[in-house]
Formats: C-alpha cells, sequence, structure tokens
C-alpha cells in the first residue's frame, strides 16, 4: 500500500477566507436543476475557480438540508458511511473553525492519503475547506447545500481542488476524482435514505 503520511499541526489563523471558492464557483458556474439532477443522476463537471480547477460533483437528496448536514459533521460516524474513508478525527476548534485529520483510500484502497485541512462551516449550508499539511501540495474544496421545493429537497454540491506535486501526476488525480467524488455522494443519498426509512418506521 503506498502511503502519504506526512500529517503537522500548524495554527487555525492560517486558514483561507470563508467561503471564497464556493462564492467565486457560484459567479462562473450557476446550480442548474436539469433533467439530470430531477431524475436523480449525480452530474459531474469541471469549472476553473479563479486560477484552479475544480472537480464538481452535484445531485439532489430527498430531505432537508440540516438532516443532509448532519451526515457531514457527525465525524464518529463518517466512516460507516462515506466508503472511501477510513479515519477522521477532529484536532482543533474555535468557533466555526475547525482544523480536522483525514485517512482516505482510493483505488479500491491501493492508495492511502493522510492530511490535515482547515475547515470553516456555516451551518447548514456551506462547508469550505484548504489543506494544512499532509499529502498533496493543494487540497481546497467545499460543500454547498440549497433547499429545493421548500426543503422537500437538498441540491448538493460537493467540489475539490487537489494538486499532488510531484508525489501525484494530474491525470491520475483526475481519474480518482471522477471516481471518487460521485462515490462520495453516493454514500451520502444512501446514509440519509436508510435513516429517513428508519425515522419513518417507529
Amino acid at each position: 500500500m503506498i502511503a502519504f503520511s506526512m500529517v503537522a499541526l500548524i495554527s487555525l489563523s492560517s486558514a483561507q477566507e470563508s467561503f471564497a471558492i464556493s462564492t467565486d464557483y457560484k459567479k462562473v458556474a450557476a446550480v442548474t436543476r436539469d433533467a439530470q439532477l430531477s431524475g436523480g443522476q449525480i452530474v459531474q463537471e469541471k469549472v476553473k475557480i479563479g486560477d484552479k480547477e475544480f472537480h464538481v460533483t452535484r445531485a439532489l437528496i430527498k430531505s432537508n438540508p440540516e438532516h443532509v448536514w448532519s451526515y457531514l459533521t457527525d465525524y464518529d460516524k463518517a466512516p460507516a458511511v462515506f466508503s472511501n474513508l477510513k479515519k477522521i478525527r477532529l484536532l482543533d476548534q474555535k468557533d466555526n473553525r475547525k482544523k480536522v485529520e483525514f485517512e482516505v483510500v482510493s483505488l479500491g484502497g491501493l492508495v492511502k492519503y493522510d492530511y490535515v485541512l482547515h475547515v470553516v462551516e456555516s451551518e447548514p449550508h456551506q462547508m469550505e475547506w484548504s489543506r494544512a499539511s499532509g499529502a498533496f501540495k493543494e487540497n481546497d474544496g467545499f460543500w454547498s447545500l440549497e433547499p429545493v421545493e421548500g426543503g422537500k429537497y437538498t441540491l448538493v454540491t460537493y467540489a475539490k481542488h487537489i494538486d499532488g506535486g510531484l508525489f501525484v501526476p494530474r491525470m491520475i488525480v483526475d481519474k480518482q476524482l471522477k471516481s471518487t467524488m460521485p462515490n462520495v455522494i453516493s454514500n451520502l443519498r444512501s446514509a440519509v435514505a436508510t435513516d429517513k426509512k428508519r425515522i419513518a418506521q417507529k
């Protein structure tokens, strides 16, 4: 197994300005509720935000943003929800800013990445992150949760930009994100659906 284990802790004060990436995304690629989304498909695209190229994955989930948000922020349960996430640990928190350590796998578990992210949250609609330390030269992204039909559905947008530096070529990064990101959305959708079914049966 290939491992990149370079986790080092640095101050929360170095986090990027809150929600700058997701705000710029909305300027260059308006989120559309097209036939693919309404039909339940997971839609992928590449979008240039500033000087960086992001992989963006979108889908509708049949629940309100608060319910979906709970699965993104419950670190104890997250490895049971997301198949690519093996470990997650909250290292530090100050108000809505967190420093979080991740261990994720790709390519069917053949490759493992360890890294720490600065995370900024605006419950229950926005989460944005940037690299603090560990694998990759750059690791930026965001979750955006928008209510649809009065909260009957949530339009979920998941975006990532990764610069693998010398160790992970761009072609490999693109292939892994194209494969992994829809699976993350599918995992999230399945967890929410299972929970709603369990609640309805009570």
